[in-house]
């Protein structure tokens, strides 16, 4: 719309050369960073999209061969290793 009624060419018109093709380089460097981020940000969703059903196959495998007499052992371990100390796997704590 703004092309039809002449607007575009009268603002076109008062810019210099000099500051018309400054004007170009900006527009194209920021076109150009979109695209990449654009492809960028579209190669990370396909490569999560893609990675999905594996990774979640990966998790239920995880699950579904948890022991906990494994694991009790190995707390047992650590409890052992920390001198008797208990371990308290519920809290963070910080130094």
């Amino acid at each position: 719309m703004l092309e039809s009624n002449g607007i575009i060419d009268k603002v076109v018109i008062t810019i210099s050369e000099e500051e018309y093709a400054t004007l170009r380089e900006m527009v194209a460097a920021m076109r150009d960073r979109n695209l990449k981020y654009q492809n960028s940000a579209a190669a990370v969703l396909r490569r999560i999209v893609q990675d999905l059903p594996r990774n979640a196959q990966a998790a239920m495998d995880i699950v579904n061969s948890f022991d906990p007499e494994k694991y009790q052992a190995v707390k047992e371990f650590a409890e052992a290793a920390n001198g008797g100390r208990n371990i308290n796997t519920n809290v963070a704590t910080t130094n």
